[in-house]
């Protein structure tokens, strides 16, 4: 039985409803009683624990990917030290060198973007029944996603590049 509320809260006429339906049929049993917002949230847990699981998931790979992108270019820098020596010694400015660097980690962004937006695509067609409130090829979910990695990459990438400018040309060409 349906019982709709339009001007006060469903929960402050379950009383009232009890006895009146007790009034007119006492052999009817009552029980698991509760207003629809109840019945809705006792039905989507499933769907919202996945979105909060799935959400952990993304924060922590986007952490370890942060990681992965620091870590390739902070190897590639101390790598390059003799050549970004060289650079400067010529008469490479700063922001040349760090644009350089940064260049570096955006290509490096640009393919992994590339590759695993491409997945995504594929994936969520076949995810498309588990997607709450969103379609499979959502623009506002492709694009957010992009700027935030693209974000990452650039905070990951500045401190090798901060590093890699810092680089004393004589000391960088006497190291070998």
């Amino acid at each position: 039985m349906t019982i709709r509320v339009a001007a006060m809260s469903p929960a402050s006429i379950t009383a009232p409803a009890r006895r009146a339906i007790g009034e007119s049929d006492p052999s009817v049993a009552l029980f698991d009683v509760r207003t629809g917002d109840e019945n809705r949230e006792g039905r989507l847990w499933a769907p919202l624990f996945l979105s909060w699981m799935f959400s952990i998931f993304g924060i922590a790979a986007l952490f370890l990917a942060s990681i992965g992108v620091y870590g390739v270019l902070s190897y590639s820098v101390s790598q390059r030290t003799q050549e970004f020596g060289v650079r400067m010694a010529l008469g490479a400015s700063r922001s040349g060198v760090l644009a350089l660097v940064l260049g570096q980690g955006a290509r490096l962004a640009a393919a992994g973007i590339a590759i695993g937006a491409l997945g995504a695509f594929m994936v969520t067609r076949a995810v498309q029944a588990l997607l709450y409130n969103v379609t499979a090829t959502d623009p506002i979910s492709f694009v957010g996603t992009t700027v935030v990695l693209v974000v990452v990459t650039l905070i990951a990438g500045c401190i090798p590049a901060s590093r890699a400018t810092g680089v004393d040309p004589t000391v960088a060409l006497r190291s070998e």
